[in-house]
């Protein structure tokens, strides 16, 4: 009857607007997205189509966060938490805000601290077997490392051999996935990262001795920034200083470590 009727035609527009062309226009496809999500909450075409045209655009500030964020909260209950689809959606989110978010301030710690609690869902509830579970998993140990014992002012908290064992392997990993960001600030979003990461691993180095890490390890993950640093090919100004400086950096930073794993072998000798 009658309700089978509108059903369909919510259909047919449901359609059109989650397929709207790109021809016209970045405003129209959000807006599209946005009222194809009004139409289903649960149909997860949408959303995944909101973050491609984010991606496509290379814009996703407080404003497009908002949107995102508004639009999947107010539907969360109506969810398959466990589905493959959702798995791989807080996935896609998750890549946004950790590789592309510039609100907050363009801040480093808004961008893990948003991008967590998405990587973390794909890690509760995803399948093991997942297309990206694995590497999810690697950027929410990235994600954990530093709001538990870098970006939290107020903790106590010591890392452990394994959470430095964690770090040193999730590093790696996301170090290889972020290459393939191609927007016009990727670049400069990937070395305020390895910037981080290598003063997390200056600050660090006495706990890396301490724990009995393995020297060569911490090394080799300096010299694995330092060359995905040097292959960066940028034509910014911004960009240009940021490597030179991370470069310079790398240097003195290695020779820290190796200071502190001499001063522990000294200590250790003279025990």
């Amino acid at each position: 009857g009658l309700r089978g009727g509108a059903a369909y035609i919510n259909d047919q527009t449901y359609e059109s607007l989650v397929n709207t062309e790109a021809a016209l226009g970045y405003e129209t496809q959000v807006q599209n997205c946005l009222a194809a999500i009004a139409i289903d909450g649960r149909d997860t075409r949408a959303y995944f189509r909101l973050v491609e045209t984010f991606q496509n655009n290379g814009t996703f500030g407080d404003g497009e966060s908002q949107l995102l964020g508004n639009a999947y909260n107010a539907n969360k209950a109506e969810f398959d938490m466990s589905s493959t689809e959702m798995a791989e959606l807080n996935y896609q989110i998750g890549h946004l805000y950790f590789n592309m978010y510039t609100g907050d301030g363009n801040s480093f710690r808004a961008r893990i601290q948003k991008a967590q609690g998405y990587f973390a869902y794909v890690v509760d509830y995803g399948p093991a077997d997942g297309d990206h579970y694995s590497i999810a998993s690697s950027y929410n140990t990235l994600c954990s490392f530093f709001t538990d014992f870098v970006l939290n002012d107020s903790s106590v908290l010591e890392p452990t051999r394994e959470d430095y064992e964690a770090l040193l392997a999730a590093i790696d990993a996301c170090m290889a996935d972020m290459q393939g960001y191609t927007s016009s600030d990727a670049a400069y979003t990937r070395l305020t990262l390895y910037q981080r990461i290598m003063d997390t691993v200056n600050v660090n180095g006495r706990g890396f001795a301490l724990n009995q890490v393995p020297q060569t390890e911490v090394v080799q993950m300096l010299r694995n920034i330092c060359a995905a640093v040097g292959g960066e090919s940028i034509t910014q100004a911004a960009s240009i200083a940021l490597q030179e400086q991370i470069l310079q950096q790398a240097q003195q930073v290695e020779e820290n470590i190796s200071r502190e794993y001499e001063n522990l072998k000294r200590g250790e000798a003279n025990g």
